[in-house]
């Protein structure tokens, strides 16, 4: 049985109260708040924490997808040539073909207007008017093939600081390797004077010549 409560005072009635015994008023009951089931009480607890599963599990699969969209952004980006607007493939470490310089074993970006990164630009033709190179010889030793030769000045200038590049080259002329070096330093390269250098890469048997050119003089 339901227990009944005074609606003015809010003390227990006994079954069929007219007035209530404690303040006079006039029955008219009211009912206590009914409690829930413990069984109830399981089946709305259950199902609240089945809402809180399925709105943590569908937060899950946004930051899932919007992961492996940035994923795939990434990987897409980093397959591209670094060229800012190149799309074509980094085919040589970051560029492309178009972009990469074209000296054997050299994956660095090519100068505008030439072939060739800086360090493998070709020399300029003025650069060796009044220097001339002569003995150039290949040795091959344990590590390294060597290249040495000599450089001699023939006009009236004296040069200093002197770096030259040495194009290593198979039989059908094409550059395997590349090295630079000083051929002369601070103390200069008067008229008539000559000078010894020496270039190394890593030894290959199938290099049989060395180009020199100058890169730079004072």
């Amino acid at each position: 049985m339901t227990p009944k409560f005074c609606r003015k005072c809010g003390k227990p009635l006994s079954e069929g109260t007219v007035f209530c015994p404690h303040c006079g008023t006039k029955c008219v009951t009211i009912s206590a708040p009914e409690q829930p089931a413990s069984g109830a009480a399981a089946h709305i607890s259950g199902k609240t924490t089945l809402l809180f599963l399925r709105k943590n599990l569908l937060l899950v699969i946004l930051a899932a997808i919007v992961l492996i969209g940035a994923l795939s952004i990434a990987v897409y980006f980093s397959g591209r040539c670094a060229v800012d607007g190149c799309q074509r493939k980094a085919e040589y470490g970051r560029y492309c073909t178009q972009h990469v310089c074209l000296a054997a074993g050299c994956n660095n970006r090519r100068i505008s207007g030439s072939n060739y990164c800086r360090i493998h630009t070709p020399a300029t033709p003025y650069a060796q008017l009044d220097l001339t190179f002569s003995d150039i010889e290949i040795d091959h030793n344990s590590s390294y093939t060597v290249a040495t030769g000599t450089v001699t000045n023939t006009g009236s200038h004296t040069y200093s600081f002197v770096q030259v590049r040495g194009a290593f080259e198979d039989r059908s002329g094409t550059v395997v390797d590349t090295d630079w070096t000083y051929a002369v330093g601070s103390e200069g390269l008067r008229s008539g004077e000559s000078a010894q250098f020496r270039l190394s890469v890593d030894r290959n048997f199938d290099i049989t010549d060395c180009t020199v050119s100058i890169i730079d003089y004072e």
